[in-house]
């Protein structure tokens, strides 16, 4: 059941309408004035070549079968929207790439996604792994404080043999994950898909928007939404709506066994000891 409880994206002031007109590019540092949050994208990546501008409500996809409720998160490459699928009549998270980096950044990614897709459906790991970039809406990392306090060791030593056999399935099918550490390891969600959107409101957080306005006092150029979107928090979600089973995603940094690269995304402190102590 859908709701049209939506907030509305704050207003600009009457006498400063968004015109939405070609203006100069922008592209200098400190083109857009400081916002009031640190933890959302940085907004002078909204520029042609850097982040798609997404409004809350609007319609995306090849038949604009996903409507966007909230947003997820961010990383340097991309935007992570929470969505409804029309089509499905389910939630998806929503991956949504730079511009500069989709060709090259998404067929890397996909052509990984892939070989895995291709895997045997029965292959040990698989139900871990986390492939498309129209994903599950899943809940916190693996090392939030409330998943450390909810869940008692049994299940932790279940999520650390889960995440082990979806590395296992990345291995076999020689895939590398490039960026493999605790935030990229996710609980699921339980019955998110039976949820109202009041009830996602209700329990994920109202979406809450920060205008984005030029240093100058001009008009916002086409490459930039009217305000950004802080991310939803899933680290104190009641524990009742969380699953002992992980999802490992982001293949932004995935490669091929045979063309590992010459450096990895992976924080040191979560790299094997032959990468560490080999001579």
């Amino acid at each position: 059941m859908e709701s049209s409880s939506l907030p509305r994206p704050p207003s600009r002031p009457s006498q400063q309408p968004v015109v939405r007109h070609p203006i100069p590019v922008l592209p200098y540092p400190g083109a857009y004035k400081f916002g009031t949050w640190e933890s959302v994208e940085d907004r002078e990546e909204y520029r042609p070549g850097g982040f798609h501008p997404v409004l809350l409500g609007s319609r995306v996809g090849e038949n604009d079968e996903y409507r966007i409720i909230h947003k997820l998160g961010y990383g340097g490459f991309a935007t992570v929207w929470l969505a409804r699928d029309s089509v499905a009549d389910r939630y998806v998270a929503l991956k949504i790439m730079k511009a500069e980096v989709s060709d090259v950044q998404v067929s890397k990614e996909l052509v990984n996604i892939e070989k895995l897709r291709a895997a045997p459906p029965e292959q040990s790991g698989r139900q871990y792994v986390a492939m498309p970039l129209v994903l599950p809406v899943l809940g916190p990392r693996v090392t939030a404080k409330r998943v450390l306090e909810t869940f008692d060791g049994q299940a932790k030593r279940n999520m650390a043999r889960q995440a082990a056999e979806g590395l296992r399935f990345l291995h076999a099918n020689g895939v590398g994950h490039g960026d493999f550490k605790p935030s990229n390891i996710l609980l699921k969600l339980a019955d998110l898909d039976d949820w109202t959107e009041e009830e996602v409101m209700e329990r994920l957080g109202e979406p809450e928007t920060d205008l984005i306005e030029t240093s100058s006092g001009e008009p916002l150029g086409p490459a930039a939404p009217p305000y950004v979107v802080l991310p939803l928090e899933t680290a104190d979600l009641d524990p009742r709506f969380l699953q002992d089973q992980i999802m490992i995603i982001d293949f932004g940094e995935s490669f091929d066994e045979k063309s590992p690269p010459e450096g990895l995304g992976t924080p040191i402190g979560y790299c094997s000891p032959e990468l560490l102590f080999d001579d």
